[in-house]
């Protein structure tokens, strides 16, 4: 029998919902895959939501008592489910929050995030994962508006997270724009030239991962999974938070997300990233 048919009550039985995958494979969401055993619709998801219930207030209880909880972000390419986990580690260390980590992300691609089905259905497998506390959603915005974009996202984000912290940031133009924005921190690492240095208006650049070649050997090209994780877990968070206001927006996420958690922050962002002098 196919996983995904299996009766309700031999998930239930295991204290547990369906996996990801089983979710995944009904497009009307993780109530469907409770269909079977001849209960009534009504039924089934009343059973899935007790079940979501007890996850949550298990979740919640770990947390008060300093068990891990994570924050899962829900991505666009390859190289981000690599890099974003890297990046957000660094922001809760900067934030010194130890009590908060960063789960694997849920890959979705750019046509998905212009879907409310699809980012309700990424939204709500976040969810199904125990220690679950929060959700970043970070895509790029390319020559969308970010504002407008992310208002809307947030809006189909938030319907399915209900209590749950639940956030969305918008790369302009992409995620490589803030390693564009600090360049000078990156310069003899990933190939980056020693004398590179960031245009005066990094958002305003296309091809941001051009740009970052230019700075690069001939024969050396960007490389999204190589690269990407690479340059996040190096360049300068300070000088990006200056100069690209998208970064600005995740760290203001991040921040908030945070204080959603009861998470104790002295100065948030860091009072030196916003030094206007800061080199």
């Amino acid at each position: 029998m196919d996983p995904r048919q299996q009766p309700a009550s031999r998930h239930l039985a295991r204290g547990s919902l369906p996996c990801a995958d089983a979710v995944a494979g009904y497009p009307e969401g993780h109530e469907r895959a409770f269909n079977g055993g001849g209960r009534t619709a009504a039924f089934q998801r009343l059973e899935c939501r007790r079940a979501l219930f007890c996850r949550r207030r298990l979740a919640r209880r770990q947390f008060v008592r300093g068990l891990g909880v994570k924050i899962y972000p829900i991505v666009e390419g390859h190289g981000e489910v690599q890099a974003v986990p890297v990046l957000l580690r660094r922001l809760l260390s900067q934030a010194q929050c130890h009590r908060v980590d960063v789960g694997r992300p849920i890959l979705r691609t750019q046509a998905q995030f212009r879907s409310q089905e699809e980012i309700q259905k990424a939204v709500r497998l976040a969810l199904l994962q125990p220690d679950c506390a929060a959700v970043v959603i970070l895509f790029d915005g390319e020559d969308d508006c970010p504002k407008d974009a992310a208002e809307k996202v947030r809006a189909w984000a938030r319907g399915a997270a209900g209590q749950i912290p639940c956030d969305v940031v918008i790369a302009y133009r992409e995620y490589e724009t803030w390693f564009l924005a600090a360049v000078e921190s990156l310069r003899g690492k990933c190939g980056i030239s020693d004398v590179a240095a960031a245009p005066d208006n990094p958002e305003s650049r296309r091809d941001a991962k051009g740009a970052l070649e230019e700075f690069m050997p001939e024969r050396r090209a960007y490389s999204e999974t190589l690269d990407q994780p690479a340059m996040s877990a190096v360049f300068d968070m300070g000088r990006a938070h200056r100069r690209s206001r998208s970064f600005r927006k995740l760290v203001k996420a991040v921040g908030e997300i945070l204080s959603q958690l009861h998470q104790p922050l002295t100065a948030w962002p860091p009072p030196q990233w916003q030094d206007v002098g800061a080199q």
